[in-house]
């Protein structure tokens, strides 16, 4: 990684990094795969690519216009996380009205850049302005009686032990208003957040969503560093 521009929290990746990001991806996808589908077979994965901007009223309440990049004219942001247009695209597979229909549980994921207004001279704890998410949402049904938290947890923190560095599970020290728990991955040696997973309850009220998200260049800072 480099930051050619000399502008902080603006890097260059190269070939390299680029495909440690991408082999994070398929691996932590599979490693959720086999999770879910022990318990729960009927589990459906789902990749979506969706656009790096998003209509500033879908943005959560949580982020502030000090937080994200706000394009004024349009009113449109630079997305500060991928959460709003995984669930704009599980509602669109959910609608019975659809040719193709998905039924719960349901997993929507994505790999791709999210933007936010974080301060300078932030590089040493991987803090950027433009960076790369890796963001699951799970969604099933409210009336399953199958906690699939704790072996999610369990999961994800074995995928950072083997393949990126030494962790351990640590309680957040904040607690966004759409969650009703979430507990955070620490790398041991440096003390950096590289996952963040949680109950969120922002999206129906008959659907229970775990969200697994996790910084892919933090994981590759962290592996190669």
């Amino acid at each position: 990684m480099k930051n050619l521009y000399e502008k902080n929290s603006l890097m260059f990746w190269d070939e390299r990094e680029i495909l440690l990001k991408d082999f994070y991806e398929k691996m932590l996808t599979a490693e959720l795969k086999d999770c879910l589908m022990r318990m729960n077979s009927a589990f459906n994965f789902v990749k979506v690519d969706a656009p790096l901007f998003i209509p500033r009223e879908l943005v959560n309440e949580n982020y502030t216009k000090d937080d994200i990049f706000l394009q004024d004219f349009d009113d449109l942001s630079l997305r500060p996380e991928s959460t709003m247009s995984s669930y704009t695209y599980a509602e669109y597979l959910l609608n019975t009205h659809n040719e193709i229909k998905y039924r719960l549980p349901l997993v929507v994921y994505q790999h791709n850049k999210s933007f936010r207004k974080e301060q300078d001279k932030t590089l040493s704890n991987m803090r950027l302005k433009e960076f790369y998410q890796i963001e699951y949402q799970i969604l099933f049904s409210k009336e399953t009686k199958n906690d699939y938290y704790p072996q999610i947890l369990n999961s994800c923190l074995e995928f950072v032990k083997r393949y990126v560095k030494d962790a351990r599970l640590e309680k957040s020290d904040r607690l966004p208003s759409y969650s009703d728990e979430t507990i955070d991955i620490i790398i041991n040696d440096n003390n950096m957040e590289v996952f963040s997973i949680s109950r969120r309850k922002d999206f129906k009220e008959n659907i229970k969503v775990i969200e697994v998200s996790t910084g892919s260049d933090r994981l590759v800072y962290n592996k190669l560093k």
